[in-house]
């Protein structure tokens, strides 16, 4: 019914039907990287499935589905994942496979959840969590940061006006989890300066095996 009272046209061609149909499915390839920012002590390096760009297919997803509200496009990021299971894999061996792999997702303010409708992270966590546990891996969702300052969008500021902005913005909510190795997780990497505020909480915590997965790098 939602489909048909509020049709879905695909980003790239404009056809009825899909976000992404399966024409322009078909000749994109993803091309998954691993990098490791300079500035962020993330000992694993950061997992992105795609670059970013504001005019990419990628890029107007992602900002449908945050923006937007556009529910559905997460089938899109399953598609990415299942498609990059081999390379996602290697990244994942480089953890202990004895012990429990902690999928931290990059909170927002309640805010700003609120607004939205949800968080992008948790969608993105999900998702890796429940490919990560078919593919044998004790992968687990922790939900324990928390943003305790309301800040203003990151898209909108340069970069040292996004580092003042996310200073001590991050708490651990649970002190009590239980965090060995984790991987943070978040929509798109672009200065790190999310990234590095969320790492530095959990190396207070004593957790030195960090690593980060992102859509986008960009």
């Amino acid at each position: 019914m939602s489909d048909y009272l509020f049709p879905v046209f695909c980003v790239d061609c404009g056809s009825e039907g899909d976000w992404l149909c399966n024409k322009c499915k078909r000749r994109i390839k993803i091309r998954p990287f691993i990098f490791y920012p300079p500035q962020i002590k993330i000992s694993r390096g950061v997992f992105a499935f795609f670059p970013y760009s504001t005019d990419s297919i990628y890029g107007r997803l992602i900002r449908f589905w945050k923006y937007n509200s556009a529910r559905g496009i997460e089938r899109e990021w399953g598609r990415c994942v299942d498609e990059s299971h081999l390379f996602l894999s290697r990244y994942f061996n480089g953890f202990d496979k004895g012990r429990s792999i902690c999928l931290v997702p990059v909170p927002l303010h309640s805010r700003r959840e609120r607004e939205r409708g949800f968080n992008q992270a948790i969608e993105l966590a999900k998702i890796l969590v429940d490919n990560l546990k078919s593919w044998g891996y004790d992968a687990v969702l922790v939900d324990c940061l928390k943003r305790v300052r309301y800040t203003s969008q990151q898209a909108k500021l340069s970069p040292s006006e996004r580092r003042q902005n996310l200073k001590q913005a991050f708490v651990l909510k649970d002190k009590q989890a239980i965090l060995d190795q984790v991987v943070l997780v978040d929509d798109v990497f672009t200065t790190g300066s999310t990234m590095q505020e969320c790492a530095e909480v959990m190396r207070l915590f004593g957790v030195e095996k960090i690593g980060a997965v992102v859509l986008a790098h960009g």
